[in-house]
């Protein structure tokens, strides 16, 4: 049971994940084709839908001038799932090319993104709000909805084996202690949160709160050169769409073996064609429609992001690891009386950590937090 709960968690939260990218990359494409007017948002304006200013002249066709954003947007998300449907099919994975690529595009969005704030803020000609009284601005409606946020940008779970492979293979079994694993965790984790800090803060300085967008490269869409306002706005673009396939390919992974454990085939019996057929054909359709279907339907990534993350994003991230180290250490303690403390290996010290009322804590807070969000989702949203 509990690995059943384990894979179905896991494929809610990549469903999460895919309606995210489902949203984020057609909403970018459309920004390019369908940009707002200098000092118009869709949070100053309260408008989800808006005429194509780029194809209102007389030179553009009849049958263009009426398009709005939503007809772009949703004909964005029909490409993206057309673009995305062979892969559906097939296993893919990051090549060295792909990551590399991926962690310049990342890098140099950040530093531009950042460097732009600071201009407007400080350059000649400032256009910025007056930062310097950005204190006074309060506004606690998203506290909650930080939660989710927050654990949805720190899910670094698949990341963790490529930190801790390197130290657990130098390191001899003998003198392999918590010290040495937590360390390069640590310093992961805190350059993430550096980083998340330093870009939230310099947005936050250089945007009234209603002028952030959800999907921040968005806010840049305007500013000139055109090609620095074009590079920011394919970075969602690029990235994910690049991530896409392969987490659709996990997803489909993922449902099989869901599968497989709920149906277990007859040992020496042949595997049903039909069985086959689902496998194969129908689980890549489900995985592309599902997310598509959420993107028809929404355009708000600050929803689905708090969602995955308040929900998917907690049990993966909190309760299941928690009841792992439970369960684990129930056996541990049932191997130490059968055996009488003796082990083929040596134990990994974990010190202050080892004792249960730290484990029993994040049960509570992860506990607390799901029903103050549950809470906060079920209350009546104002619209910016």
């Amino acid at each position: 049971l509990g690995s059943k709960v384990t894979y179905a968690v896991l494929c809610l939260y990549l469903f999460g994940d895919l309606s995210i990218y489902a949203v984020t990359i057609p909403k970018s494409l459309t920004a390019l084709v369908c940009p707002h007017q200098l000092g118009a948002t869709p949070g100053v304006l309260g408008q989800e839908d808006w005429p194509c200013s780029n194809f209102q002249g007389s030179d553009s066709p009849g049958y263009l001038r009426g398009l709005t954003s939503r007809t772009v947007y949703r004909s964005f998300v029909v490409a993206l799932g057309l673009v995305q449907l062979p892969f559906m099919f097939q296993t893919v994975q990051k090549t060295l090319f792909i990551q590399v690529l991926s962690i310049c595009y990342r890098w140099s969005a950040f530093f531009i993104m950042a460097g732009i704030c600071v201009h407007q803020m400080l350059g000649p000609g400032a256009q910025g709000n007056d930062w310097r009284h950005f204190t006074r601005q309060r506004d606690y409606s998203g506290l909650m909805q930080l939660f989710g946020v927050t654990i949805y940008s720190f899910m670094c779970h698949h990341s963790l084996p490529s930190l801790l492979n390197p130290v657990m293979a130098r390191v001899p079994k003998q003198s392999l202690s918590f010290a040495k694993i937590a360390k390069p965790v640590a310093t992961a984790l805190t350059c993430c949160l550096l980083v998340y800090l330093l870009l939230n803060t310099i947005v936050t300085l250089r945007f009234m709160p209603r002028e952030i967008e959800d999907v921040i490269t968005l806010n840049f869409q305007n500013f000139r050169p055109h090609f620095v306002s074009v590079f920011l706005e394919l970075f969602p673009v690029c990235t994910l769409g690049a991530s896409f396939p392969i987490i659709a390919c996990t997803l489909r992974n993922n449902l099989q073996t869901l599968m497989l454990m709920a149906y277990p085939p007859r040992q020496g019996a042949r595997r049903d064609s039909g069985v086959k057929l689902v496998e194969e054909v129908v689980l890549p359709l489900v995985v592309l429609a599902l997310p598509l279907v959420v993107a028809f339907c929404t355009e708000n990534v600050e929803m689905l992001v708090g969602l995955t993350g308040s929900y998917g994003g907690c049990a993966i991230e909190f309760v299941i690891p928690t009841l792992l180290v439970i369960q684990a250490r129930k056996r541990l303690k049932q191997h130490e009386q059968t055996s009488g403390g003796a082990f083929a290996t040596p134990r990994v010290s974990l010190g202050v950590l080892g004792h249960k009322f730290f484990v029993n804590l994040v049960l509570v807070w992860s506990a607390a937090c799901l029903v103050l969000v549950t809470l906060n989702h079920l209350e009546p949203q104002h619209t910016r």
